[in-house]
């Protein structure tokens, strides 16, 4: 399968690194030099004296550790409902299908922390290996993908209030293979999202479901890349503006095959936002999804760039960037990530806080000599409006969690929340809460 050899280190690719580190647990603690406060730094810059600011605080918590039966490698970010639940996806686990690892669940940790699983997958038509986030309709069901089972590519799955599940959606390669990111739903009940493969061209798709009145979805294609100009190999989940149109990134193709922004109008038709390479520090590989702010701006991140030089990891690609894409269209790298304690190769989406300020997570990078290639375990960090970053937590050596491939999302009281891949108390990843 082409598109994931082009991957290189993302998320498919680092799954070999996820497993060999997976007993290493770790926990999200306070940068060590600064036990009672944090450090902020301007664009990849080291620290000085004079960029310490006042201790910001935050307390950070294990809200629940996955032993492998209960899910396994929680890879996607968690949604949250009106009455406070937590609901989220992860990859492996479950134990009730041919693979070793299990094939994944869906799982809920209610208001008052209380854990249980949802669904878990078998594998078959009703789909294994969940990457994606969650949404949920007025009805309380629960949507997202799955990136394989059904009839082999990978289903977009419904799972209603009693534990149901419905694979509503079965790819075959025509219609787009192996969704990675998750789902979006209009107002008139519409789904959107991607995948990573198939098509026309066997790049990926954007596709739209459409619920029948007399039961089902009818699947369009709207758009199948070709890998060149356009982009390709998508892996995020979409978002969608108050006029209908979508945007989103795609891990390759462009101008210099370092991957796009790109939207999707409501009429269907498609357009090239960004092309990264186009300069030679504005990041490349983005695997994250957009947010968009009040004013119609985008924001984002890749997983590689930033500068030839600036990672000691990759020297030649560079350990990541933070990005706004304004609504004129002009570009601007807000962070570029030195892949030391500040982190490197973000893979998340972004969080907008209400003073302007991006918060958002790190796969590697933070406590050098972490993890087994000795990359650091990952960080979790806040960009204020000058673009300058704060590590408020790296992962250190305890049971707290590893490797962040999700991002966070907020109660809008003080709280946010997210998960680990790794660590925990046997390795197999973690939900947590930070308190500001």
């Amino acid at each position: 399968m082409k598109y994931m050899m082009q991957h290189r280190f993302s998320r498919i690719c680092l799954r070999a690194v996820a497993a060999a580190t997976a007993l290493a647990a770790v926990i999200f603690a306070l940068p060590a030099a600064h036990s009672f406060g944090a450090t902020e730094r301007a664009n990849g810059a080291e620290p000085s004296a004079a960029q310490h600011f006042a201790p910001l605080s935050p307390t950070f918590e294990v809200v629940h550790s996955f032993g492998g039966s209960d899910g396994a490698t929680p890879d996607a970010p968690l949604l949250r409902d009106s009455s406070g639940n937590l609901y989220g996806a992860t990859f492996s686990g479950g134990n009730t299908c041919g693979f070793p690892a299990g094939c994944g669940t869906v799982f809920e940790v209610d208001s008052t922390g209380a854990f249980s699983v949802l669904y878990a997958f078998s594998g078959g038509l009703d789909g294994a290996e969940p990457y994606s986030n969650l949404i949920e309709d007025g009805a309380g069901n629960l949507y997202g993908t799955a990136f394989q089972g059904g009839t082999g590519d990978g289903v977009v799955f419904q799972l209603d209030s009693s534990g149901k599940e419905t694979a509503i959606e079965r790819f075959n390669g025509a219609n787009g293979d192996y969704p990675m990111g998750g789902v979006i739903m209009d107002s008139s009940g519409n789904l959107y999202g991607t995948t990573q493969g198939g098509g026309s061209y066997g790049f990926g798709t954007v596709y739209k479901l459409v619920p029948q009145s007399g039961g089902g979805w009818l699947e369009a294609v709207l758009y199948s890349f070709q890998d060149s100009s356009d982009g390709g190999f998508p892996e995020a989940a979409l978002v969608q503006d108050a006029v209908g149109n979508l945007y989103d990134t795609a891990t390759s193709g462009g101008s210099k095959g370092l991957g796009v922004v790109f939207q999707v109008d409501a009429g269907g038709a498609y357009s090239v936002l960004y092309s990264f390479g186009t300069n030679a520090d504005d990041g490349q590989g983005p695997e994250s999804g957009l947010i968009l702010d009040a004013g119609g701006n985008l924001y984002g991140t890749t997983f590689y760039g930033g500068g030839q030089g600036s990672c000691p990891h990759l020297a030649q690609l560079g350990c990541g960037v933070v990005f706004k894409l304004d609504t004129a269209g002009d570009y601007t790298a807000l962070y570029r990530f030195t892949g030391k304690t500040d982190g490197a190769y973000p893979a998340a989406s972004l969080m907008l806080g209400p003073s302007g300020s991006l918060y958002g997570t790190t796969t590697s990078g933070g406590l050098a000599g972490c993890g087994a290639k000795k990359l650091g375990c990952g960080v979790i960090f806040r960009l204020n409006t000058a673009g300058n970053e704060t590590v408020l937590f790296t992962s250190t050596d305890g049971p707290g969690g590893a490797d962040p491939y999700a991002g966070l999302i907020t109660d809008g009281a003080g709280h946010a929340y997210g998960t680990a891949s790794a660590g925990g108390d046997t390795g197999d990843g973690t939900v947590f809460r930070i308190t500001f």
